[in-house]
């Protein structure tokens, strides 16, 4: 794998044969994107020559060093199927630490790929996904693990740079000047984000700072970025997945999913135990029932269960919380008559699982830092 110095743009050539057979791929519905060490997407915008992808990842985009995956992918009769990925380059602080170690065929800052598009029937899961790029746990676990709470991860984030900056910080001070070179810290915390650093590197990120102040402190605002960004980074991916996991044709409901896990019961039962108690430190439980049919639209408050009888089409929008401390649940329930309810939600949601509303049926829906999740019994 090729070593190439942050901030400097990297032109990629991928050429991509088909079943093994130098086709072009001109007029095909084709994406690809990078992933940076934390998991997150980032969208390139490419163009295609004969069988030759090409994009560049401009110096101005790059905001984390390490190990970058690239993914390409291409739809059909709408359905993304993965072509290929693999991991063209990674991105290193200091020049010092650039290689050429690559194939011949890859001159410097270009990344020169070759991969094969087979012919393909299925692609694979969000969570299959997942686990090729080192998940370990159950499909319920990874679904779990997408509300991961973003204000945890920028907890976690954080721990990780202190720690990191701790670990610098030591070296530093086996350094000459060690006190002027307090501030470079951060720059040695950006690499211990991917590996422990040893004493080498430690040692040379703080003669480096020693030599201009001005330089390290800017490393310590672009450290302190990188941690804000980490923890947005790992919201986002929690939400793409989620957008991820509604391209999954014919999965098993969330129900299906209950009874594999050991659930005794009917589908209504099993809706109907979905609601819990209160809790001790929650507002309460309340319900509005409204006789309302036919159209209505609807500004939701949080923590509030609406009711409403057979509805020909339903407009929702989110009230803003009173107290944004607490986990604030959207929440409604209404029939879905001889014709389907017309269900519009605002574009930040996004459905975990079921996302189409038929007809005779009462549905409930529940919407919570923007992830909607619903379930509906039939009327008959």
């Amino acid at each position: 794998m090729k070593k190439i110095r942050i901030y400097n743009d990297i032109a990629v050539k991928w050429t991509i044969t088909t079943n093994g057979k130098d086709e072009s791929l001109e007029g095909r519905t084709l994406s690809v994107w990078l992933q940076n060490p934390l998991g997150a997407r980032i969208p390139m915008s490419i163009t295609v020559s004969g069988n030759v992808v090409s994009f560049t990842y401009t110096g101005k985009e790059q905001k984390m060093i390490g190990n970058y995956i690239a993914v390409a992918q291409e739809t059909t009769d709408g359905v993304c199927r993965t072509i290929d990925h693999c991991c063209p380059f990674c991105l290193v602080p200091h020049t010092h630490q650039e290689t050429d170690e690559d194939d011949d065929n890859i001159s410097t800052d270009v990344v020169d790929l070759d991969g094969d598009l087979q012919s393909l029937k299925h692609g694979l899961s969000a969570y299959e996904i997942a686990v090729e790029h080192g998940f370990v746990g159950t499909e319920e676990e990874w679904l779990e693990s997408l509300s991961y709470d973003s204000k945890q991860a920028a907890k976690v984030a954080n721990a990780a740079a202190e720690e990191a900056q701790s670990a610098a910080s030591a070296a530093n001070e086996a350094a000459e000047k060690a006190n002027d070179a307090a501030t470079a810290a951060n720059s040695a915390a950006a690499d211990a984000m991917t590996a422990t650093a040893n004493a080498e590197s430690a040692t040379a990120a703080a003669k480096e700072a020693t030599e201009g102040a001005n330089k390290a402190t800017d490393n310590a605002n672009s450290a302190t970025e990188s941690a804000t960004d980490a923890a947005k980074s790992a919201n986002d991916a929690a939400v793409k997945a989620a957008e991820a996991a509604k391209n999954v044709k014919d999965g098993k409901s969330a129900y299906e999913l209950a009874v594999e896990s050991g659930y005794e019961g009917t589908e209504a039962e099993w809706l109907a135990s979905l609601h819990g108690i209160d809790g001790d430190n929650g507002l309460g439980g309340k319900v509005d029932e409204r006789e309302t049919t036919g159209d209505v639209v609807l500004e939701m408050k949080p923590n509030l269960l609406y009711m409403y009888g057979e509805l020909t089409s339903l407009t929702i929008t989110l009230g803003t919380p009173e107290d944004e401390t607490r986990v604030n649940e959207y929440m409604i329930q209404w029939v879905s008559g001889a014709t389907a309810t017309t269900l519009t939600l605002p574009e930040s949601v996004v459905f975990m699982g079921l996302d189409t509303v038929t007809a005779n049926k009462t549905y409930q829906l529940s919407i919570l830092n923007n992830i909607a999740v619903m379930g509906g019994a039939s009327n008959e």
